[in-house]
């Protein structure tokens, strides 16, 4: 009884969100361009970076899966989704920045 009661309030707790800040919203524009802004910065990629995303991100594979069609362990794809993540993070932000009008 005790862990159910436990239990209930972990998932409660969960299900609270803090509502000072509300991210402003993207104007369709700029929703129907990100698409292919992505796919330009998926394209800066190396090879097996790009291959590690899509499978990843796009056919919804899961780490082993990767692993076994990429042919490398485990590890090698976590770290390799991840550090091609912090690149594509970093080339949307560029191309953000060169969008934004100069003041």
């Amino acid at each position: 009884m005790v862990n159910i009661n436990i239990s209930w309030w972990r998932r409660r707790r969960l299900e609270e969100y803090p509502s000072g800040e509300v991210p402003e919203p993207v104007a369709p524009s700029v929703q129907r361009q990100l698409p292919e802004r992505v796919e330009q910065a998926l394209d800066g990629l190396p090879a097996r970076m790009r291959a590690a995303i899509v499978l990843r991100y796009y056919e919804d594979m899961t780490e082993p899966e990767i692993a076994k069609a990429l042919g490398v362990s485990v590890g090698t794809v976590k770290s390799t989704v991840s550090r091609g993540m912090a690149k594509l993070r970093c080339a949307l932000e560029v191309q953000e920045r060169r969008l934004e009008p100069q003041s």
